[in-house]
């Protein structure tokens, strides 16, 4: 069996939580926010950049399937403003 990376144990663990009803985004982002240090902010910003640019190339696919959600609606908007400023690397 392979080792699993940090990158997907950690994108389980979240998602584990994310499906918890009693689990609060809110709260999750202002710990994450106001309990960590600037270089970790970069790091998360740095995630949500790549999650968002993700998301946004599975609502072109889910579009043509005439599938979307609210979220992956605004991801495409959102890639947009982030590619204008050149956040893509």
């Amino acid at each position: 069996m392979a080792k699993r990376t940090k990158e997907v144990k950690v994108s389980e663990q979240l998602a584990e939580a994310l499906n918890d009803y009693w689990f609060s985004p809110a709260v999750f982002a202002n710990v994450m926010v106001n309990n960590q240090p600037l270089y970790t902010q970069d790091r998360l910003m740095e995630l949500m950049t790549w999650v968002i640019k993700y998301q946004a190339e599975r609502f072109k696919n889910e579009w043509e399937h005439e599938v979307t959600s609210e979220g992956l609606m605004l991801a495409s908007h959102l890639s947009e403003v982030i590619e204008a400023h050149g956040k893509y690397n």
